[in-house]
């Protein structure tokens, strides 16, 4: 591994779980203190089964109202129906990221070398926080990339314009299409169809895009 190269993990996949009730509900499931998780301190954590076998392991870190679960890919969606079994009446949300947001690597000099780490196991710190963080002041601009759906007509140019005021830029133009959209907090118009000159298109708006 080299110092400064940053590794995609692909085999790796995430869920957020959150929710009034998250902590006590992981509390009664996994097998570390969810009590220990915090803003600086991740844990390792497994699952068992109601006769105490072992099922699934990953990794707890905290964001935000709510947890990640840092988990092997192929086992997601196995991981994700049990804790909706184990979930019952717990208000509780579970959301599969997996498509949306990667698990990377770097050198462990590289980590100590951001501001605020520590040479501590399950020390977690947070990296240019303020660029993801929510819009904390109204009418700030924060841009995204999301998919939409074509309704009618076509794509003519790859600046997107509702009423001749500019929204964003389409990136791909295929069968599914992206573009990098300009969002003002609680003013862009998800689920509702805009007419982009040539074109009518609608964004849907994204589960994940409420927790980052």
């Amino acid at each position: 591994m080299k110092k400064n190269n940053v590794y995609i993990l692909e085999d790796r996949g995430l869920l957020y779980v959150s929710g009034d009730d998250v902590k006590e509900f992981l509390q009664n499931i996994i097998t570390n203190d969810i009590d220990a998780v915090s803003e600086n301190n991740s844990c390792f954590a497994g699952l068992l089964s109601p006769q105490g076998k072992y099922l699934y392991d990953f990794i707890v870190v905290k964001h935000k109202s709510g947890y990640f679960l840092d988990c092997e890919k192929k086992i997601i969606d196995e991981l994700y129906k049990q804790l909706t079994l184990y979930k019952l009446r717990s208000k509780v949300d579970i959301l599969n990221l997996s498509n949306e947001f990667v698990v990377a690597a770097l050198h462990k000099n590289k980590f100590l070398e951001l501001e605020n780490s520590k040479d501590q196991n399950g020390y977690t710190t947070k990296y240019r926080e303020d660029t993801i963080s929510r819009i904390k002041h109204k009418n700030k601009l924060s841009k995204r990339i999301l998919p939409f759906t074509l309704l009618e007509g076509n794509i003519d140019n790859e600046i997107l314009k509702v009423n001749n005021t500019e929204i964003g830029k389409v990136l791909i133009n295929n069968s599914k299409p992206f573009a990098l959209i300009k969002i003002k907090e609680k003013e862009f118009e998800f689920d509702k169809e805009l007419n982009c000159e040539n074109a009518k298109v609608l964004f849907k708006k994204p589960q994940w895009l409420s927790i980052i």
